[in-house]
C-alpha cells in the first residue's frame, strides 16, 4: 500500500477541512407518497476535502508522488488521519489536486478532494 510521503506536512490546514457522511442509502419510488429509503451498504466511503501549504520542494515531491507512485492518482494510499489518531486509507475523489499560490507568495496551497475508504 502506498504511503503519504513523510517529507510532506502530515496534517492539513484547519481552514477548508471538510469531512462528510458517506451516502449508503437506496431510495425506491412508490406509487403514492414519499419514496421508500433503506440502507444499501453497511459502510460507505466518506468524502473529504482538505488543503496543505507546500513549498516548491514539497510541491515537486507531491507531484512525483501522484504521478509516479499513485500512477496518475489512480491508486489508493495511506495518510495520517486528520483531526483524530491513526491513519486513513484514501483515494482521490472527483477532482484531482489543484495547487494555487498561497497568500505568502512563497508557498502553494494544494487542495485535495479525497474519499476515505472502508
Amino acid at each position: 500500500m502506498n504511503v503519504w510521503p513523510a517529507t510532506l506536512l502530515q496534517h492539513a490546514e484547519r481552514e477548508g477541512f471538510r469531512r462528510g457522511f458517506g451516502d449508503g442509502r437506496l431510495s425506491t419510488p412508490t406509487e403514492a407518497g414519499p419514496t421508500r429509503t433503506r440502507r444499501r451498504f453497511s459502510y460507505v466511503p466518506e468524502p473529504l476535502q482538505c488543503a496543505f501549504q507546500m513549498t516548491d520542494t514539497q510541491l515537486a515531491t507531491f507531484k512525483a508522488f501522484v504521478a509516479d507512485t499513485l500512477r496518475g492518482g489512480t491508486l489508493p494510499f495511506r495518510m495520517p488521519a486528520q483531526r483524530e489518531d491513526g491513519e486513513w486509507i484514501v483515494k482521490f475523489g472527483e477532482t484531482m489536486p489543484s495547487p494555487v499560490p498561497a497568500r505568502t507568495r512563497t508557498k502553494w496551497l494544494v487542495t485535495l478532494d479525497l474519499v476515505r475508504l472502508p
